[in-house]
């Protein structure tokens, strides 16, 4: 997760990672009462008592609601990610800006009835975003359909390819089963999964491990279903072989190069699997010196990062994952955090570089850890990528 950080800085998330990540429900219960005095302390100074317990008050129920959305969400069955850290934060940011606002309104006694309008407007418009974020956003999975043209001299061919990525999952929920009910739907030729399949909180639980697993079992596609490992804190080896081992629907490419009949063209997967950049990128050299240079290649990989080396060897399409597409969107700025080593400049969808067609899919599941299971303007997809081989012109 830190691995795109300097030395000292990822030691450094880490450690507040470890600090943070046993915070007990008991904790925020414990300063939601202190947030709310200091608010009261802070509009009664500048608007009095009467003014001051009403913002106490709508503090103390923005804060409550808060800890009920977070708390409701493992027991419908949406998301399992904790609930103290979110909520002591999402609760200390409403009283910082109680206070803030209070400071700002209060050098003006007549604006002081304005601030608290303001103030509840804000609240509500967190809760709203929340609600959003986290019941609605994250189960509002869409289809993405690419296409991409190649050029070849052999005959022309169509393929329709359905790319998932970043499954993360948790335990299997409504969006899980509504990926399966897309994807068949889509009536793909083939199905390739780019990485990243339990979330990185439940890498070692064995229900989630066996819920996964049932569900990888469902894919199929006539032309086979593909796979390469993603993070190597969430795709670790035990936990490939415990969603793969014994599989007899998908083949998982380990530093290996597939051959794809399709319709008399051969195309070639590419699976090179995410351990270290110089290693991958030694990897794919290797790799794509086993295939001539005319031969149309896909290359699956978990992040964006090895677009340089795969355009200079030209690859023709390059499928990966990784960043979300940030997750958490701002309008008109996208993604603001990527994890990838090119920041913003792959975040999610199309690009081209060269000759190479790069895709990088959103994903479908969320961060683990203390992180919010939260999705804002950044909705999970399905990618369908239809692939028309054409004959080059003389």
């Amino acid at each position: 997760m830190f691995g795109y950080l300097p030395g000292p800085m990822a030691n450094l998330a880490r450690a507040i990672v470890r600090f943070v990540s046993d915070t007990p429900v008991v904790t925020p219960l414990l300063m939601l009462p202190v947030a709310v005095w200091v608010c009261y302390r802070a509009w009664a100074r500048v608007g009095g008592p009467s003014i001051a317990r009403w913002i106490a008050a709508a503090t103390f129920f923005f804060g409550a609601s808060d800890g009920l959305l977070l708390a409701a969400l493992p027991r419908l069955g949406l998301s399992f990610g904790p609930v103290g850290l979110p909520w002591l934060g999402a609760f200390l940011v409403r009283a910082l800006s109680a206070w803030s606002v209070a400071v700002a309104f209060g050098r003006a006694r007549r604006a002081v009835a304005v601030g608290a309008i303001l103030l509840g407007i804000l609240n509500l418009a967190i809760l709203a975003c929340a609600v959003y974020g986290l019941y609605i956003e994250p189960f509002n999975l869409s289809v993405t359909h690419q296409h991409i043209t190649l050029f070849s001299q052999s005959d022309p061919v169509q393929l329709r390819i359905v790319q998932l990525s970043d499954l993360h999952v948790e335990r299997v929920t409504q969006r899980e089963r509504t990926v399966l009910k897309m994807v068949e739907q889509s009536k793909p030729d083939l199905i390739l999964l780019t990485g990243d399949y339990l979330n990185l909180s439940y890498v070692d639980d064995e229900t989630a491990r066996r819920d996964t697993r049932d569900w990888l079992r469902q894919l199929r596609a006539p032309r086979g279903v593909y796979a390469v490992s993603g993070s190597p804190p969430v795709d670790t080896r035990d936990a490939i072989e415990s969603l793969f081992g014994g599989t007899d629907n998908i083949t998982v490419l380990r530093d290996q190069v597939a051959p794809l009949d399709v319709d008399g063209q051969t195309i070639y997967l590419i699976g090179v699997a995410n351990q270290r950049l110089e290693r991958d990128r030694a990897s794919l050299k290797a790799l794509m010196g086993q295939v001539s240079s005319d031969t149309l290649t896909i290359l699956l990989y978990h992040t964006p990062d090895l677009i340089e080396t795969a355009a200079d060897l030209g690859v023709d399409v390059y499928l990966a994952g990784h960043t979300h597409g940030g997750q958490v969107r701002l309008p008109w700025f996208g993604a603001i955090v990527t994890s990838s080593r090119y920041g913003k400049r792959y975040e999610a969808g199309p690009y081209q570089v060269g000759s190479t067609h790069l895709y990088v899919n959103r994903g479908i599941g969320m961060e683990g850890l203390e992180a919010l299971r939260v999705r804002w303007l950044c909705p999970p997809e399905v990618a369908e990528i239809e692939i028309s081989v054409v004959e080059r012109a003389p």
